[in-house]
């Protein structure tokens, strides 16, 4: 008892102390603003209001950032499909008629399929040929009137309005305000971003890329911004327009007092706030902020008094504490006293009550808050030090956007850079790629712990031996990018050389791994690294004919195309096909591509020239064994066209030759068929494509359909098409199929019982026999 009594002794004493303390410093805390307070009121209230419109403009800006941020998506994306290498040809083609045809669009769309894996923000994007009044995306190509039916239909507009203000007109980066698109059973606001294609033609549109933003994405980003939920926001245009806003009810008093602020929004420039008094007596804060990236002009309008509601309440309380010093001084500085000190008091006490050494409560209060300090000190550098766990990730993401031109090199700045953890100090650039040949000798396991491993063990080899600052990310599973930041431009081809013939050395002898390494060559300024990057690439599709475990220098692959001619077999077999049909003017035109590509951009020598073109007549030649044609057409004359081609003088000669020997091809096909041939093959084709999924299906089913003979059914489709009608049906079902696995998740059993197979082994079977890969890892491949 007697030992608790002086513990108790000893802390009223300190208590006692701390209290006078606290009390003193209450006093001449009260005395000052008294003293002082009339002369700084006017300027302190000023800068309170200021602070709460730059708090306001802050939270402004950083919505604009974020949402500018975010539009760089669809700038990148409009960028990439205006200036697509195919884009041009499929802008101007006529309506097709037949399956062949289409092939261009399906191959597009499957282009187009690839940006969907980079765009988070865009919802959907399709692009509108006038032409041929195809509308395609990344996953549907149909016409514009079932697109408008079916896909996306604005319900503030008819279908002719839809065409003639969107489709069939001419914008250049135009943004249509927030409108109800219905999809389906679902509504949704969207922005609508119009770029006509050809890009930069004003007088020959040709066609319109649509991209789709939902306005929910715009709001929540904007409700992720703390502050911005007390107001109204609105998103202008160039011309003031508005695009959108905030508010979910347009009938209520204070969204039509924002509407009125809006009206004044014309005389706005750059950003800043303005005071406005609605027809109420409400005082309005408007704070305003113009991007420089598009022009759009963000809009923050507030009541005052919820804007300054903090600096009014500051003045209220001052006003009240001054009268009260005058009235109350001393008791209330004695009451802040004693209840400041009673939190000090619980906590010290909270602290100490399962200490039993007397040490402890001779240690003043004070003491014991600094310590409690000094511990969230250090959990606040734990903090730190997570967070810096995680630079690595995000520096790795920014260097793979920067790379592959994702990111607008020109508005990089070193304060971004900064920021990433990331230092370009010199002027000119490069990239080594390096590719993972087989590692099988030194990862134990084929997992992706053993992936990395070796990977990490590759970036930290490439950093050793690299004497340019540089840096390394993963681009794929087996495969690494290093961008080189040089300052020297005169040894580094050199350097590189040596460089990727050592690594190469060292990781198959250290750690028993083949890899190829790829360089591009030196450029100059940081907008340039996209295409070091593009150089990288192409040198490494050159390890198909150098082999693994090469070096591959740009410049040097370069080198190789005047000894290679392009006629690839999808050329070869479109070719054929239109020949078949009898079609002079496609096979023409296709000629005419061929001829163009490689005697016109590329340039050939003429021992490639006559290659090229006993090629195609080779393809011409095969034709009559699948046909029903004379097979001594093309020497009728008594000219053998192989000694022709051989005596030409000239490239152009040549050409005009091959293109008379498919001329006359085309002519006799079209003597040899007739009107009811084309119309009994459409209408065969057309019923094999309604019933295909039926497993029933046959060469008689068929004939008894069209009250004809089997084996004249069958002979006809063979001299009609040049295809067996059994492996046209196969051909169909297998093309269904495909589609089928890179669009659903239906098992192979249920894909195999909706093309026509009654069990999934004769559909895999099949799609073996056709596209060389079974069906599972043909939809893992569409996967990746």
């Amino acid at each position: 008892m007697d030992h608790l009594k002086k513990i108790n002794v000893f802390e009223s004493k300190r208590r006692t102390s701390v209290f006078v303390t606290l009390f003193v410093s209450y006093m001449i805390i009260l005395i000052l603003p008294i003293v002082i307070g009339a002369a700084l009121y006017s300027k302190v209230d000023d800068i309170m209001v200021g602070n709460a419109d730059q708090a306001n403009a802050a939270m402004l800006e950083q919505a604009r950032r974020i949402i500018d941020s975010r539009m760089q998506e669809v700038e990148s994306l409009t960028s990439q499909i205006s200036i697509h290498a195919k884009l041009p040809w499929l802008l101007n083609q006529e309506r097709y008629d037949s399956p062949t045809e289409s092939y261009p669009y399906i191959n597009f769309m499957k282009e187009l399929q690839r940006f969907n894996t980079l765009n988070t923000f865009i919802d959907d994007y399709y692009i509108y040929f006038a032409k041929s009044d195809v509308i395609l995306s990344p996953t549907t190509k149909t016409n514009s009137r079932l697109f408008f039916d079916h896909y996306y239909t604005y319900s503030q507009y008819s279908y002719e309005q839809y065409m003639s203000q969107f489709l069939q007109s001419n914008h250049h980066r135009a943004v249509f305000p927030a409108e109800d698109v219905i999809s389906g059973n679902w509504h949704h606001n969207m922005l609508t971003f119009m770029q006509s294609l050809p890009s930069g033609e004003s007088n020959n549109v040709l066609g319109n890329l649509v991209i789709l933003v939902d306005e929910e994405k715009i709001k929540q980003l904007l409700a992720n911004i703390d502050g911005m939920q007390d107001g109204v926001v609105y998103i202008l245009d160039q011309n003031r327009k508005v695009l959108m806003h905030t508010s979910d009810d347009e009938g209520n008093p204070f969204y039509r007092d924002a509407l009125q602020a809006m009206s004044e929004a014309q005389a706005w420039k750059g950003s800043g706030s303005v005071a406005l008094t609605n027809d109420r007596g409400e005082d309005l804060r408007v704070t305003y902020t113009t991007s420089d990236q598009n022009g759009w002009t963000y809009v923050s309008v507030m009541l005052e008094s919820v804007v300054l509601s903090q600096v009014k309440n500051t003045k209220t309380l001052a006003i009240i504490a001054v009268a009260i010093c005058f009235v109350l001084g001393g008791v209330v500085c004695y009451l802040m006293a004693y209840r400041n000190y009673m939190p000090i008091r619980n906590l010290v006490q909270f602290v100490l009550k399962d200490k039993s050494n007397r040490r402890d409560f001779q240690k003043n209060e004070f003491q014991i808050i600094n310590e409690t300090v000094s511990t969230l000190f250090n959990r606040e550098k734990k903090l730190e030090t997570t967070i810096s766990r995680q630079l690595p990730v995000i520096q790795a993401d920014y260097l793979s956007r920067l790379i592959r031109g994702y990111v607008d090199a020109g508005a990089v700045k070193e304060v971004d850079l900064e920021f990433m953890g990331l230092s370009l100090p010199h002027p000119y650039f490069s990239v080594v790629m390096v590719d993972i040949d087989d590692c099988s000798q030194f990862i134990k396991e084929e997992n992706e712990r053993e992936r990395a491993l070796i990977r990490f063990v590759l970036t930290n080899v490439i950093h050793e031996l690299l004497e340019s600052h540089a840096y390394t990310i993963e681009m794929e599973r087996n495969r690494t990018v290093t961008l080189l930041n040089i300052a020297d431009v005169a040894t580094e081809k050199g350097n590189c050389q040596a460089f990727a013939l050592k690594l190469i050395a060292i990781m198959q002898e250290r750690f028993r791994t083949k890899i190829t390494v790829a360089y591009s060559t030196v450029h100059h300024g940081i907008e340039h690294i996209k295409e070091v990057y593009s150089e990288a690439v192409i040198a490494m599709d050159y390890k198909l004919l150098q082999g693994p475990s090469s070096v591959l220098n740009y410049e040097e692959v370069q080198a190789l195309n005047p000894g290679m001619y392009h006629y690839p077999i999808e050329i070869e077999t479109q070719l054929m096909n239109y020949t078949r049909n009898g079609d002079f003017n496609q096979v023409k035109r296709l000629l005419q591509q061929i001829y163009d590509v490689n005697f016109h951009a590329d340039g050939m020598t003429p021992e490639l020239g006559r290659c090229l073109f006993s090629d195609m007549l080779s393809t011409l030649l095969k034709l009559p064994a699948s046909l029903n044609i004379e097979k001594n057409l093309l020497v009728n004359d008594g000219h053998d066209p192989i000694k022709q081609i051989a005596e030409s003088k000239t490239a152009e000669e040549m050409y005009k030759k091959i293109q008379g020997y498919f001329m006359k091809f085309c002519e006799a096909i079209k003597e040899e068929r007739t009107d009811h041939s084309e119309q009994l093959y459409r209408s065969v084709t057309e019923y094999i494509d309604r019933h295909f999924g039926d497993s029933m299906l046959s060469l008689a089913l068929m004939a008894n359909h069209f009250e004809l003979n089997a084996s004249y059914l069958s002979t006809f489709f063979k001299n009609y098409s040049g295809e067996n009608i059994t492996d046209y049906i196969a051909k169909v079902r297998v093309k269904e199929a495909k589609r089928l696995l890179a669009e659903t998740s239906m098992t192979i059993v249920e894909i195999a019982g909706h093309v026509g197979y009654s069990s999934n082994i004769g559909l895999i079977r099949l799609f073996k026999k056709v596209e060389g890969v079974t069906p599972g890892q043909y939809r893992a491949n569409a996967e990746k």
